[in-house]
């Protein structure tokens, strides 16, 4: 029997998260919390050049449409607007896994807003 698991990051771990969930077969859920799913539209929002080096999450988008995700982030959080994951979320054709709140900044509190059910 195969098992399957489940990816979640937040802040810097996040776009390492999709890109791990995207390159293997037995990842059933990928969920994320203020990153930064779109390294390029970050660079672009932010006025500083792109990595050039640096592999973008969203170009991988395609290979996690099959995968329950949930992407939260906030009105509030100057560093990852929703903007970011807002991208994503429709790059994966799943505009409503991203869940954007308000009142909580980049550095959290995060928990009380997780929920998957």
């Amino acid at each position: 029997m195969a098992m399957q698991s489940g990816i979640e990051g937040n802040g810097t771990g996040v776009g390492d998260a999709a890109l791990l969930a995207a390159a293997r077969q037995d990842v059933a859920f990928l969920g994320t919390v203020a990153g930064n799913l779109d390294t390029d539209a970050w660079a672009d929002l932010q006025g500083v050049s792109q990595r050039a080096e640096s592999l973008n999450p969203k170009a991988g988008a395609s290979s996690l449409q099959h995968l329950a995700q949930r992407h939260l982030s906030s009105r509030t959080d100057a560093v990852m607007p929703p903007e970011i994951s807002a991208g994503f979320c429709r790059a994966v054709n799943q505009p409503k896994s991203c869940v954007v709140i308000s009142g909580v900044v980049h550095g959290g509190p995060w928990q009380e807003y997780w929920d998957y059910n």
